[in-house]
C-alpha cells in the first residue's frame, strides 16, 4: 500500500518537488553577466522586487529592466531571461508518470511559488514532453496569479476554503520547512521533500 493511499487530497509544490531546480546555476549565470554576489540572496531593494514579482505585483518588463540596471555591464534582455531560468532543470519522466497515476485515484492540487518567466519556461519544458501540468492536476495555483505566496497564511487559507478541504484527508508535500508550518495549523498532513526523499519515496 502506498503512503499516498492514506489520503484523498494530494497537494504538491512544484520546484524541487516535481521539477528539480539548481539555484546555483542562476547565481553563476548572473555573476557571469556582471552581478556581484548572490542574485537570490540580494539586498533589501532587490529582495522586495523578487517577492513582488512572485506575487505578480510587477510586470516582467519592469523586472527584467531592473535586473539589467543591477549588472555591471550592458547585456541583452534575452541573456537576463536565460540567466533567470537557468535554475529550472528538466522534468523527470518518472515524476510525471507518478502524478498521472495518482490523478486517477486522488484529488491533485499544484501549489507553487513562481513567476511569469519561470512559468513560461517550465510550461515549455512540459510541452517538449507532450504534457501540460493543467492536465495532470485538478487545480493549479501559481503565486503570481493569486497575488499571494507561501509561507503566508492567506494562500493556504484560500486553497483550503476554495476546495472545501478536510485537513485530515490532505497531504501537502513541499521542499521548504517554512512552507509546512501553517498548513499543519489548519489540519493538513505534511511532508518535506528533499534530494534524498523525493515524491517517489512516498509510494
Amino acid at each position: 500500500m502506498s503512503k499516498y493511499d492514506e489520503y484523498e487530497v494530494l497537494i504538491f509544490d512544484l520546484g524541487n518537488t516535481i521539477l528539480p531546480i539548481a539555484p546555483e546555476l542562476t547565481i553563476q549565470s548572473f555573476q557571469s553577466l556582471g552581478f556581484e554576489g548572490d542574485i537570490l540572496k540580494p539586498h533589501v531593494k532587490l529582495k522586495r522586487l523578487l517577492s513582488n514579482y512572485q506575487k505578480g505585483e510587477v510586470s516582467t518588463t519592469y523586472f527584467l529592466s531592473f535586473l539589467q540596471n543591477e549588472l555591471s555591464k550592458e547585456v541583452a534582455e534575452y541573456e537576463v531571461v536565460e540567466a533567470w531560468n537557468a535554475m529550472l532543470l528538466d522534468f523527470p519522466k518518472e515524476h510525471i508518470a507518478l502524478i498521472k497515476q495518482l490523478k486517477e485515484t486522488h484529488q491533485l492540487i499544484l501549489l507553487s511559488n513562481t513567476n511569469e518567466l519561470h512559468t513560461q519556461c517550465f510550461q515549455a519544458k512540459a510541452a517538449s514532453l507532450y504534457f501540460r501540468l493543467s492536465d495532470y492536476f485538478h487545480k493549479v495555483y501559481y503565486s503570481q496569479e493569486l497575488g499571494m505566496s507561501k509561507p503566508d497564511k492567506e494562500i493556504f487559507d484560500f486553497v483550503h476554503k476554495e476546495n472545501l478541504l478536510d485537513g485530515k484527508k490532505v497531504l501537502f508535500l513541499d521542499d521548504l520547512e517554512e512552507n509546512l508550518v501553517y498548513p499543519q495549523e489548519i489540519g493538513w498532513n505534511v511532508g518535506q521533500v528533499s534530494t534524498t526523499k523525493t515524491i517517489l519515496e512516498w509510494v
